[in-house]
């Protein structure tokens, strides 16, 4: 039996990051949906600016809510802030990813000035409502391009996965045959077979790496999308080093196989 050094839970790791990229890609999609439907919220809402001025009994503005006019719950900017919290700030995942606050989510999400002005300014001025859905029209396009690469992330491990997992089964029970009982013939046939998902591993490697350069084509804040992904694992690069660990295997049992080739020519009687 000949033995083949190397990680006995390679098969594990694709799967593994399926797993991950699978769950990211949900989440991704989950918060553009979130940030659709504020944004629509934010649309019917009335800018301070664009309605009329004229204060009721309740010293509320009709149709503009004023800072302190009638409390947290009926200001324009208080509404603005329950929808965020309703949509954004309610995806299943947040409290576990984020776990942040209204202000820093606002900050973090639309930049520091827009925070500002939605969580100590006065009134919603129209420029700032039109600047407000300028910037969700930016979040959500993010999100969208960002589920798209994750879509050929998710498809680029499956592949890898798919064509990986046959390759290493089948190495695993090359090594297991007893090559010392083997004949020239059997022995010549697994150094083709081996020979063949060498190249396999070669080509899995390229198709991977183009992958990979289409990722950091991509502008999504200097992301390492990888690395982004996989962080909850042992490495950043699964199908990388899937092939490369497999790579390793084939090149010993290679030379597990060339060398017992060459004791049964050295056993053979001269001619």
């Amino acid at each position: 039996m000949t033995h083949v050094s190397g990680d006995p839970e390679l098969a594990e790791i694709l799967p593994q990051a399926l797993a991950a990229a699978r769950v990211e890609r949900r989440r991704v999609l989950d918060e553009k949906e979130a940030f659709v439907a504020f944004r629509s919220r934010v649309v019917s809402i009335e800018s301070g600016d664009s309605t009329h001025h004229d204060m009721d009994r309740r010293g509320v503005a009709n149709g503009t809510h004023i800072l302190g006019g009638g409390g947290p719950s009926t200001t324009t900017l208080s509404v603005i802030r329950d929808a965020y919290e309703s949509t954004v700030m309610s995806v299943p995942h947040y409290e576990q990813e984020y776990n942040d606050t209204y202000p820093q989510s606002v900050a973090k999400e639309l930049g520091s000035e827009l925070a500002g002005a939605l969580t100590q300014g006065a009134t919603f001025h129209a420029k700032c409502k039109r600047r407000l859905l300028d910037m969700l029209d930016t979040v959500i396009e993010i999100r969208e391009r960002f589920a798209g690469h994750l879509d050929r992330e998710y498809t680029s491990v499956e592949y890898a996965n798919d064509n990986l997992a046959p390759m290493i089964e089948e190495v695993s029970s090359v090594a297991d045959e007893p090559m010392e009982t083997k004949g020239f013939g059997t022995l010549e046939a697994f150094r083709t077979r081996i020979g063949i998902l060498a190249d396999q591993c070669e080509s899995l490697a390229t198709r991977r790496q183009e992958t990979l350069a289409d990722h950091e084509s991509a502008i999504l804040d200097d992301m390492d999308i990888p690395s982004y992904l996989y962080q909850d694992l042992s490495i950043s690069y699964p199908v990388l080093a899937t092939v490369g660990e497999l790579s390793l295997r084939i090149e010993s049992l290679k030379a597990c196989i060339d060398r017992q080739i060459a004791d049964f020519w050295g056993k053979l009687p001269p001619a």
